[in-house]
């Protein structure tokens, strides 16, 4: 018998030795704590995960906490993915039901058995600073900081540890949906919804606390009272389900931030399409506990296709339901065309087609769209404009060209001058594409070459080289056949697009080029007014056209931030005011199509644009200086019309016309058999398009008719 036992302790004390044993390289591991004497006996099998790549000794540690059921498998199934991915450690300590029942665990052991108030150094939330120094140790780490996740009872341990403890170590911390709350600023509840029994938790301690880099993060759908939620009185005044007792945690600590007088150190994010789901939540909580590690788009270099649409899959994946990838064909050269979808065709909100890459050595562009999905998936800001916007985005619209820095497409087709002659492939896929989602706000993003022989010539006086100066140009639709209510929103826009960029010293003007006359004098093009370039082309669909030209073209890797900065700069200002008038939006949008489809409005057929004096800034190359130069202008957006006539019943097209049906069905124009009806929703793109004594006429050599009314 004495054998047995002792071959019994030799086993335990062989377990207990390979347990504790010194952590050795990557991979999945386990240590048992019970070093901290107050908790000696009630050890904690700690497991970890450290990733096979990078340096263990400056890796960022995180410690996630267990759920109500303390698993932790499935913790570590999900944590050690996005571990690898970012390079951190993840470390999952695991409270068993056994030693630590919800008053040692969730309530963090504050009141022994007997009811008695125990010492701040004999609740839990000290064990996880003690188990962070150990494993550092073990590791010879050098890390100086921890942060920290739990979700639901998880986060109830994260959030009471952050109240009672005053960590050295805590770096950051994300809780996750916990079913109650203690709550700051409720001085008149007993501990565990509030402080007031607790006399080591006076102003410097609550100061401490509402000032903590932490989130409170909840999902929209977690709103089901389960048998098990918390529903004692104290628990409901907090709110009905674990949505609004967030919401109202968050709200206590706002309120105790401000009657303390400090800035509130917390925010708060509300998840959608998920419900009470740890792993799902834990997923989407790696962003804000380690925004420098999930850099989901640099900005420092052009990114491959590749590149391009991994980081965009990283970014849906995070938020499946609520966003996706789709692939809307292949280019000639056999390349997939991405496109991100955030909402839907038929849910109601403001449709918005959000395009880069047209000319594929513009990238600057498509480094804008890849930061603006971010911002719409990972922001509090952008989750608010996605409940009342929904988008279609393609960020390299010419994955060919782009591939090979080059403008044109991979047939040699320059793409914007494509949008209505649809001689590309490439045209026929985004037509197909804009056409099923029918946007009301359309906006393209380009880059424009700064410096060009023919500024040079223009401002001969300088006799050096010189370049437009701002950084970025805005160029609207002037075509008359565009509505007067989308013009008018389109004016509404850029002056909002235009402060924002003021406010951030970002400089901007008009779009223009330089032409001359028959006498060799020089004048400026200004503005669009031809529906082969996508400004104008969505403009006469009743979008809401906006059209971006950031400076960049031969500036190659150079500035390449600030370009993608100044282009998400006013992507977002445009996005914002549109969703804060989005059902204003809907309504004008309504109304064009109406009067559209009345087919009132007369046809201009042919107009010119107006000519005027205009000042254009530019810049000297060789001297820094920045001077404005008086110019004559040919402006789009100030047409005279040269033929003006009833807008027909129909056009109606020759029997051998298909190939003409094709397009324009693919540009989703109603045909119905030979004839094209003049009152239908794209009717000023069909008149404009179709009229043969329309100057934008674009079937040469098509026999096409219009019939009267």
């Amino acid at each position: 018998m004495k054998t047995s036992r002792l071959t019994l302790f030799l086993l335990w004390s062989l377990l207990v030795f390979s347990v504790s044993a010194r952590i050795e390289g990557p991979g999945e591991g386990v240590f048992t704590y019970d070093d901290y004497a107050p908790y000696a006996d009630k050890p904690i099998d700690v497991h970890y995960f450290i990733p096979s790549d990078g340096d263990a000794a400056t890796m960022p540690i995180l410690f996630v906490m267990q759920g109500a059921d303390r698993g932790w498998t499935y913790l570590m199934k999900t944590w050690k993915q996005d571990a690898q991915k970012y390079r951190f450690i993840v470390v999952i300590p695991v409270f068993t039901k056994e030693l630590y029942p919800v008053e040692e665990y969730q309530e963090m052991g504050v009141y022994s058995e007997g009811g008695t108030l125990n010492a701040p150094e004999r609740t839990a939330a000290i064990l996880i600073d003690k188990m962070f120094e150990r494993f550092r140790d073990e590791i010879s780490g050098r890390q100086e900081h921890y942060s920290f996740y739990g979700h639901s009872a998880g986060g109830q341990f994260v959030h009471r540890a952050l109240l009672l403890h005053d960590s050295p170590y805590v770096e950051r911390s994300v809780v996750g949906s916990p079913g109650w709350y203690t709550f700051p600023d409720n001085r008149e509840m007993r501990y565990p919804y509030g402080v007031t029994d607790l006399p080591y938790i006076n102003e410097d301690d609550l100061r401490r606390f509402v000032t903590s880099d932490a989130w409170v993060q909840v999902s929209d759908g977690d709103t089901l009272r389960e048998s098990f939620l918390r529903k004692t009185p104290e628990a409901e005044l907090q709110g009905r389900n674990r949505e609004e007792r967030g919401k109202s945690f968050y709200a206590s600590i706002c309120k105790a931030a401000e009657d303390l007088g400090v800035e509130n150190g917390w925010k708060f994010v509300e998840e959608h399409n998920i419900a009470h789901h740890s792993s799902g939540m834990g997923k989407r909580a790696v962003k804000y506990l380690f925004p420098d590690l999930v850099r989901r788009v640099d900005c420092t270099k052009v990114m491959t296709p590749a590149e391009v649409t991994a980081r965009l899959q990283d970014l849906v994946a995070d938020h499946e339901g609520s966003a996706r990838m789709e692939v809307l064909g292949q280019t000639p050269l056999g390349q997939d065309i991405p496109a991100v979808y955030i909402g839907n065709r038929n849910d109601g909100k403001l449709r918005v087609w959000i395009e880069a890459g047209l000319h594929g050595n513009e990238p600057a562009g498509v480094l804008t769209v890849c930061q603006f999905v971010d911002y719409l998936l990972n922001s509090m800001e952008g989750q608010d404009i996605c409940s009342r916007l929904s988008f279609m985005i393609v960020p390299m619209a010419n994955v060919d060209g782009y591939s090979k820095h080059d403008r044109l497409s991979g047939t040699g087709n320059d793409l914007n001058r494509d949008q209505a002659l649809m001689t590309d492939t490439v045209t026929w896929i985004l037509k197909r594409a804009y056409a099923s989602w029918k946007p009301e706000l359309a906006i393209d993003i380009h880059e424009y070459r700064p410096l060009r022989k023919d500024f040079a010539r223009m401002c001969s006086m300088e006799k050096a080289r010189v370049a437009i100066a701002q950084d970025i140009l805005l160029l609207p639709s002037g075509h008359p056949n565009v509505d007067p209510a989308i013009r008018a929103l389109n004016d509404t826009l850029q002056r909002q697009i235009r402060r924002d960029l003021d406010a951030v010293s970002y400089t901007h003007g008009f779009y223009f080029t330089v032409a001359g006359d028959e006498h060799d004098r020089y004048y400026i093009r200004k503005d669009g007014g031809n529906p082969r370039s996508s400004t104008t082309f969505q403009a006469l669909t009743n979008a809401v056209s906006l059209f971006f030209e950031i400076k960049g073209i031969g500036y190659d890797d150079e500035l390449l931030p600030r370009r993608a900065d100044v282009g998400l700069v006013a992507l977002r200002s445009a996005i914002r005011k549109a969703a804060s008038i989005a059902p204003y939006i809907k309504e004008q949008v309504q109304l064009a199509d109406h009067r559209a489809c009345e087919a009132s409005r007369p046809l201009v057929a042919r107009s010119h644009p107006q000519e005027i004096q205009t000042e254009v800034t530019f810049e000297n190359l060789e001297t820094g200086r920045f001077f404005k130069l008086s110019v004559t202008a040919r402006d789009a957006m100030q047409p005279v019309t040269d033929l003006e006539k009833p807008r027909p019943a129909y056009y109606l097209l020759p029997h051998d016309g298909e190939h003409a049906k094709q397009r324009l069905q693919t540009l989703g124009i109603v045909v119905e058999g030979d004839s094209v009806p003049v009152g239908q929703l794209l009717g000023n793109l069909v008149v404009t398009l179709l009229d043969p004594e329309s100057q934008h006429f674009v079937f040469e050599g098509l026999q096409v008719a219009p019939v009267e009314k």
